[in-house]
């Protein structure tokens, strides 16, 4: 969801990456949000112009509930890497 602002013209994606990863990390004093030596890899492969459609079935989370199933988003999450390690892949 928060791509569509990119898509949109609202935003530089530069500052919406800050958002959503460093800015967060930095106000909880966190070592996450960024690729520094002696952070954690945390991160995510996103091909941000890839279509997709929300399916609530297809949700992999223990909460199946959203606002936006059937919606139809332009940018997509391919691979996400906890601490280095490959948790989800499409």
């Amino acid at each position: 969801m928060a791509l569509e602002l990119f898509h949109n013209k609202s935003i530089k994606l530069v500052k919406l990456i800050e958002s959503i990863t460093s800015n967060p990390a930095k106000i909880l004093g966190i070592k996450k949000g960024c690729l520094d030596k002696g952070n954690d890899a945390d991160l995510c492969i996103v091909d941000i112009y890839k279509p997709w459609i929300v399916k609530k079935e297809k949700i992999v989370s223990k909460s199946k509930n959203t606002s936006i199933d059937d919606k139809k988003l332009q940018g997509q999450v391919l691979s996400t890497f906890v601490k280095g390690e490959e948790l989800y892949k499409i």
